[in-house]
């Protein structure tokens, strides 16, 4: 999987919605127990167990047990390769900190998928999970799903960063219909915050070049809107950069007739912002079209 393909499609709402149960709450008894040691005079720890107790264990799903539950995590210095492929979203929660709260994550017959710190700031996996494990609770149906994301996301009391891309790869997963995912990202990247506009456009970008969309002219139409209203010139420069990736799947030599519209589509919005954008804005626009010519 690429970066790019991890970063529109991977986040935690994945490892929730495998869940059967979900515990969390504060550690008590918590332990640290090193298994293995670098080489050298000087000696680090490399490879350790982190093991610890929930006392009163929160269900963010499923049903609570009565008594307390014990856990154990395996954790490893950085500088050392992962004995299997972790998620970037879960990487950057990093090792375990002091105060940090688990979350535990449990299959249908009980057998546990992740143990997971939970901080404060970006590292606040267990106000993310609480989120998902709502939204999820709205109705089996992705449409009731759909519109609960929609109704929260419109409620500004989404804070930014990961809760949003969170919000945004769940909508785009559980609707294919984008007259039901525009309002969302609209709301989205008519906001203040640079980083989540990146983001939203980049969705849609991507899943043009993924072909979501039948007939992506609406999608297309309203990315190429957001770049001419768009202010910030470090934000319209990442714009063009997922322009470019859509031209550059619009000219695929093997596809190139077939997608002709789009790149043609493409193209006039780049020529239109040549002559509105500013001076830096509209270079870069002439660049991006001089590398896809008809």
């Amino acid at each position: 999987m690429s970066r790019m393909d991890e970063m529109f499609t991977v986040g935690p709402e994945l490892l929730v919605s495998q869940a059967s149960t979900i515990l969390a709450g504060p550690v008590s008894n918590f332990a640290k127990t090193v298994k293995e040691m670098s080489q050298g005079s000087d000696p680090i720890p490399t490879r350790w167990v982190i093991s610890g107790q929930l006392a009163k264990p929160e269900a963010l799903r499923g049903a609570a047990p009565n008594a307390p539950y014990l856990f154990t995590r395996e954790e490893q210095t950085p500088f050392l390769p992962p004995r299997e492929p972790v998620s970037e979203w879960e990487a950057d929660l990093g090792q375990w900190q002091p105060d940090d709260k688990a979350v535990v994550f449990l299959g249908k017959k009980g057998e546990v998928l992740r143990v997971l710190p939970s901080g404060t700031g970006p590292r606040d996996l267990l106000s993310q999970v609480r989120l998902i494990a709502s939204m999820l609770a709205a109705g089996r149906d992705a449409s009731a799903q759909a519109a609960a994301w929609t109704k929260h996301l419109a409620t500004g009391s989404m804070p930014a960063g990961e809760d949003t891309r969170i919000a945004l790869r769940s909508l785009m997963r559980l609707t294919h219909n984008w007259n039901e995912v525009m309002p969302a990202l609209r709301g989205v990247m008519i906001g203040n915050d640079s980083a989540a506009r990146r983001y939203a456009f980049g969705i849609v970008a991507y899943e043009v070049t993924h072909q979501k969309w039948a007939d992506p002219t609406h999608p297309v139409e309203f990315l190429c809107k957001r770049l001419a209203a768009e202010k910030d010139l470090e934000t319209a420069n990442s714009y063009l950069e997922y322009v470019d990736m859509m031209l550059r799947f619009a000219s695929d030599e093997d596809l190139r007739e077939q997608r002709k519209p789009l790149r043609e589509q493409l193209r006039s919005c780049l020529k239109e912002q040549c002559l509105q954008a500013g001076a830096d804005v509209a270079a870069a626009c002439k660049s991006v079209l001089g590398r896809y010519p008809r």
